[in-house]
């Protein structure tokens, strides 16, 4: 056991990508800079969610699934810097991304590492997916964490908003993902009867302190549009009775899975 312990230890300490995190994790929060983790460069807004993403994407591979189709089509809310496009390319080549983000500060990090990577058949859509098209307010944090807000706060910008029912009844989706801090419920409640053509979601769930949780709802519309669930833990707090848990504004945050 101690041998096996110890040669776990000795493969992360060698392993390029293990030290690459590392060095991301030591650098100050919330400043561009690029990572050639990928042995060419790719520009990222802030070290600590960059590294945080790269480990969930790339070594986990929570967003991988399996299929016949040699070109699926994906919709990702809440693209980011791209991370999740560069990983169903490499794992698809053929695939036809369409891809939303609102804050244009992040799409300009989306474009040009798209552009590192030469990858083609992909769609950005610079708006915050929501339940009406329009406009709203959009807090920016400068990582991974921009919410659509209801209120002023001392960094927030105006976007435009595309509602995302209409994008699901074009084609068949393979898959599904919404990372839109905060607005899936709202969102997929308007979307509850247009989901009948995607065939996998994957859904991340943020509660946020102090206001209605609504995960009864989230979870109502899944289950009857026809998904069987499956939910992995992603911040939470491990004695919750005792010491509730809190970061940037939440108390749990839940990977939601939904498949036919």
């Amino acid at each position: 056991m101690a041998t096996r312990v110890i040669h776990d230890l000795a493969k992360k300490l060698l392993d390029p990508n293990e030290r690459e995190i590392r060095r991301l994790r030591r650098l100050p929060r919330f400043q561009p800079g690029v990572s050639k983790i990928f042995k060419r460069p790719i520009k990222f807004v802030d070290a600590a969610s960059f590294a945080s993403s790269f480990r969930s994407i790339f070594l986990h591979r929570i967003y991988e699934f399996a299929t016949d189709n040699p070109c699926p089509y994906i919709i990702d809310g809440g693209a980011n810097i791209g991370l999740a496009t560069i990983y169903w390319k490499r794992l698809f080549p053929g695939a036809h991304i369409l891809a939303f983000e609102p804050d244009p500060k992040i799409c300009q990090f989306f474009i040009a590492n798209c552009d590192s990577f030469g990858l083609e058949g992909i769609q950005l859509i610079e708006k915050a997916v929501w339940n009406a098209n329009g406009v709203h307010q959009f807090a920016r944090d400068y990582a991974d964490s921009g919410n659509l807000v209801g209120d002023q706060s001392s960094d927030t910008i105006e976007v435009q908003t595309a509602r995302l029912r209409p994008f699901l009844v074009e084609k068949t989706i393979d898959l599904l993902k919404l990372d839109i801090e905060g607005a899936e419920v709202d969102v997929l409640n308007d979307c509850q009867f247009s989901l009948t053509r995607v065939k996998r979601i994957f859904v991340e769930f943020h509660s946020f302190c102090g206001k209605a949780q609504r995960l009864d709802e989230l979870l109502s519309v899944l289950t009857q549009a026809g998904f069987r669930i499956h939910i992995q833990p992603d911040m939470y707090s491990w004695k919750p009775f005792v010491n509730l848990r809190e970061s940037f504004g939440m108390d749990n945050r839940l990977n939601i899975f939904g498949l036919r």
